[in-house]
């Protein structure tokens, strides 16, 4: 099962969106995942406001990468700093072809391997958050982490946004505070803390936000400097690719 594109290019079938989606690590080995959407586990539907992650991202746990979409509450979820800490939530939200969030409608982004650190074809919801690390930030801001909105970043390192054809499912993980999760092999997404919905930001004063994230204004500026300044995609967490391998069969070079 894949997310319908309204746009040219026909639909993203497993093969083309993650090549690794619908599958689950379970006891050392890949399991396909027939649910569809987790519906094996009730979750209530809710008003999405386009920041959960998208159908077959795959977050890191102490028994290897899951897809979001069979992660429960109570689930253990590997941090950014290397923690392990227990989903408290996770927020179904179904969206529409032509729904809308706070910023306008709500268009999903396609990233190709290795634009944000991800060692896969990734899939972005608008109002997620990914987190940048680096001297940039801190020579433009004062400090040198920053939240960058997903819907921010089109058009910027090969990734392009999209509009549904047919309907999907975002998972909003909900953790007791703000976490940086590295999803999809190596691309770090900030997920807010229970009933948190902080905007961006509106000055260069972040106070004393631990991710501050960016506004758009402050987002092209900062994405322009990166690219005047050359930065590369970087590809970490090479033991995904050997798990993704596993996982479709194909053999190791």
């Amino acid at each position: 099962m894949g997310i319908a594109r309204a746009n040219p290019g026909g639909v993203m079938t497993e093969a083309t969106m993650l090549g690794l989606a619908w599958k689950i690590f379970d006891g050392g080995e890949w399991a396909r995942n027939e649910g569809g959407y987790g519906e094996a586990v009730a979750r209530p539907m809710v008003r999405t406001a386009g920041d959960g992650f998208a159908v077959g991202t795959m977050l890191p746990t102490p028994n290897g990468w899951r897809a979001v979409e069979t992660i429960v509450p109570g689930d253990p979820v590997e941090t950014l700093e290397g923690d392990v800490v227990p989903v408290l939530e996770v927020r179904r939200s179904r969206i529409e072809p032509g729904a809308t969030s706070v910023n306008g409608p709500i268009r999903l982004l396609e990233v190709p391997p290795c634009a944000l650190g991800n060692r896969v074809l990734s899939v972005l919801m608008p109002e997620q958050c990914i987190l940048f690390d680096g001297p940039i930030a801190e020579e433009l801001f004062g400090t040198p982490l920053v939240g960058v909105r997903a819907a921010d970043l089109e058009g910027h390192f090969g990734i392009n946004g999209f509009d549904l054809a047919e309907p999907t499912v975002g998972y909003r993980i909900v953790f007791d505070l703000e976490e940086v999760i590295v999803a999809d092999g190596g691309m770090m997404v900030i997920c807010q803390a229970a009933d948190e919905i902080r905007p961006a930001a509106t000055t260069e004063e972040f106070e004393n936000d631990q991710f501050p994230v960016l506004s758009h204004e402050q987002s092209a500026r900062f994405l322009a400097a990166l690219e005047e300044a050359g930065a590369e995609p970087k590809c970490p967490a090479p033991e995904f690719l050997d798990q993704a391998a596993r996982a479709s069969g194909a053999k190791r070079a």
